[in-house]
């Protein structure tokens, strides 16, 4: 009997394939809390909570090396943001990201080969308090809640070490 493998573990480029992932904080009733996805059943870490991010846009075509110009890491971690939960930053609110660094390789995302692998920007902001804005799971996220930083879930991916990354930085 042949068995067959179920390809969800493929980038569409080769080489570093330029992800982003944003971390949003707030300062609730109770301290600070994390704005966080439950990523779709059927997708890669399924099921898991995250925080939003994605792909960077290219021009490259699928099988080719990721080429940039598209989009930069900034604007993609907005575009996916308001994707993945409805929120929109102002540009104010924009303007108070801060860059938290690159992730990659260490097994960091269950689909990185040799051949092909995630390469995250980081970032971080910080809405300010009061900001009490409306969110939910749209696109690859079925929910978007906000969780006490204290008390948030396991997260997919190197997601926490993200976290832990941007919590010294806001």
């Amino acid at each position: 009997m042949k068995s067959f493998r179920v390809h969800i573990t493929e980038y569409f480029f080769r080489g570093a394939n330029p992800t982003v992932d944003l971390v949003v904080f707030r300062e609730g009733a109770n301290g600070k809390e994390l704005l966080l996805i439950k990523r779709k059943t059927g997708s890669v870490e399924g099921g898991k909570w995250a925080i939003p991010g994605g792909f960077i846009n290219t021009t490259a075509q699928r099988g080719e090396e990721w080429k940039g110009g598209a989009e930069s890491p900034l604007q993609a971690a907005v575009r996916e943001l308001e994707e993945e939960t409805g929120l929109r930053l102002t540009p104010a609110q924009q303007r108070m990201i801060k860059h938290i660094g690159v992730f990659e390789g260490g097994g960091r995302d269950p689909r990185d080969s040799a051949e092909s692998w995630s390469r995250s920007h980081a970032f971080t902001v910080t809405l300010p308090k009061g900001f009490n804005p409306r969110v939910r799971g749209a696109d690859d996220a079925s929910a978007a809640e906000w969780f006490p930083v204290n008390k948030m879930p396991q997260l997919a991916f190197d997601h926490s070490e993200i976290v832990k990354r941007a919590r010294k930085i806001a």
